[in-house]
Formats: structure tokens, sequence, C-alpha cells
């Protein structure tokens, strides 16, 4: 399985959900939903099963740009560190 990243948008806030496990092959997509939200944006995390190493720094610096991580399992919020 690789992921599934999903959007629910209105005027004043953003929910991505991220199923699966991210990968390299998957940041430029999660990026470009991550730009073109508007408002407050979640990153729900509580599909998601893994990440690598550019999984991991595109959901911090998604994070460190205002994203708020929700949902996260243990195992994925010891990646995040």
């Amino acid at each position: 399985m690789s992921v599934r990243i999903t959007v629910d948008a209105s005027q004043y806030e953003t929910t991505i959900r991220v199923v699966g496990r991210l990968s390299g092959r998957d940041v430029p997509e999660l990026r470009r939903e991550f730009e073109s939200a508007s408002g407050s944006v979640s990153l729900d995390l509580s599909g998601l099963i893994s990440a690598d190493a550019d999984g991991v720094r595109e959901l911090l610096m998604c994070s460190e740009n205002g994203a708020k991580l929700c949902g996260a399992s243990a195992y994925i919020r010891q990646l995040l560190g």
C-alpha cells in the first residue's frame, strides 16, 4: 500500500488526511496540497502507517510552517521526534 492524500477544505480551514505509507515520491503531492490550503491547516495522521526520512522531513516542515499534526500513532510520533 502506498499513500492516499485527501483534502477537506473550507474558506477558514483545511484538513489534509494522509493514509498509508508516506515516502519521498509522495512528498511533492503533500507539499502541493499544503501550499494550496486555505485558512488553518491540520494534517490528520490517524491513518498514517509509516513514513520514510523524506516523508518525516516534509511532515515536520509542514508543522514548522503552521500545520497542526493530529491523530498520529505512538510510532509516528516517535518518528517525528
